[in-house]
């Protein structure tokens, strides 16, 4: 179980802030997506964005 636990922390996915987005296929859901996956200083967004849409 501590070895799962470390990896998990180790995944640089584990270390990105969780943004969930509703209506994310919108003009202002698209803008918003947009400012959350632009590239921070190291080139990487520090957000892991998911999307909520009413029409898959």
């Amino acid at each position: 179980m501590t070895t799962n636990l470390r990896q998990s922390i180790n995944n640089p996915l584990w270390r990105q802030i969780q943004k969930l987005v509703i209506g994310g296929t919108g003009a202002q859901g698209l803008a918003v997506i947009d400012k959350l996956l632009a590239p921070a200083g190291d080139d990487s967004s520090p957000y892991a964005v998911r999307v909520v849409t009413r029409d898959p």
